[in-house]
C-alpha cells in the first residue's frame, strides 16, 4: 500500500466528525434563539410601556375611584368629631367634583392623592377619642393627654409626623378590624394603661419634631386637608 492510498476512518475520526456536526447545528440555531429572545424582550417592553401609558393617563379616574370608594367611606366611619368630619368631607367632595369636571390634571390628581394617603385623617379621630377618654380619668392623665396629643397634632400640621408615625403612636389602643375598609380600630373599652402608653408615644413624636412643650388649641384637620390639596394642585407630590 502506497502513501497515497486512502486510510480507513478510525472510530476517533468518526466521533470527531459527529461532534463537529452537532456544534455546527447548535451554532446554526443560536442566532434564531437570540433573535426570538430579543423580539420577546421588545414585546415585553412595549407592553409595559403601553400599560404604564394607560395607567398614567388615567390617574385622575383612578383618584376619583379611590376617593369615592375608600377615602370618603373611611372618613364617614371614623371617630372624627362631627365638625371635623364635615369639614374633611367637604374638602374631599370639592376635590372629587373638580376632577370630574376635568379641572384637575393627571399629575395634580396623583399628587393630591399621595399627600392624602400620608395624612392621618382617620387616625386624627382616634386621637380625639383617646383624649376624650383621658378627660374622664384622673386630672394628671387628662392634662398630660391634652398637652401631648395637641403637640402631636401640631407636628402633623407641620408635616413633621405622617400617618405611619401616628399609627405607631396609637398601636397600644388599637386592634385588627373586621371591616375591610379599616385596617385597625380602637379597642373597646379603652383602658388607662393603653392610653398612657399612647400619650407617651405622642410625646416622643412631638419631641422628635421639636414641638414646643405647650398645648395648641387651633389645629384643625379640615384646614390641614385643604392645605395639602392646594399643595398637591400646585406642586404635585412632595
Amino acid at each position: 500500500m502506497t502513501d497515497d492510498s486512502p486510510r480507513p476512518e478510525t472510530p476517533e475520526h468518526a466521533q470527531a466528525g459527529a461532534v463537529t456536526g452537532d456544534e455546527e447545528e447548535k451554532a446554526g440555531c443560536f442566532p434564531a434563539i437570540l433573535a426570538a429572545t430579543l423580539i420577546m424582550g421588545m414585546v415585553f417592553c412595549i407592553g409595559c410601556g403601553l400599560s404604564a401609558w394607560v395607567i398614567f393617563g388615567k390617574r385622575t379616574e383612578m383618584a376619583i375611584v379611590t376617593m369615592e370608594k375608600n377615602f370618603v367611606p373611611m372618613v364617614q366611619q371614623s371617630r372624627l368629631e362631627s365638625d371635623d368630619k364635615a369639614a374633611v368631607l367637604e374638602q374631599f367632595e370639592d376635590f372629587i367634583r373638580d376632577m370630574k369636571a376635568d379641572n384637575v390634571e393627571n399629575w395634580q390628581a396623583s399628587g393630591v392623592l399621595q399627600r392624602l394617603v400620608n395624612l392621618p385623617v382617620v387616625e386624627w379621630g382616634d386621637l380625639q377619642a383617646v383624649e376624650a377618654y383621658a378627660q374622664t380619668r384622673d386630672p394628671e392623665l387628662a392634662d398630660e393627654a391634652r398637652l401631648q396629643l395637641s403637640r402631636l397634632r401640631r407636628a402633623i400640621e407641620l408635616q413633621e409626623a405622617v400617618r405611619i408615625d401616628v399609627t405607631d403612636a396609637l398601636k397600644p389602643v388599637m386592634r385588627p378590624s373586621d371591616d375591610p375598609l379599616m385596617v385597625q380600630v380602637l379597642i373597646d373599652p379603652l383602658n388607662d394603661q393603653a392610653v398612657k402608653e399612647t400619650v407617651l408615644r405622642a410625646k416622643l413624636l412631638a419631641d422628635r419634631a421639636e414641638i414646643p412643650d405647650k398645648p395648641f388649641e387651633d389645629v384643625q384637620i379640615g384646614r390641614i386637608v385643604r392645605r395639602q390639596i392646594e399643595a398637591g394642585m400646585l406642586k404635585g407630590t412632595y
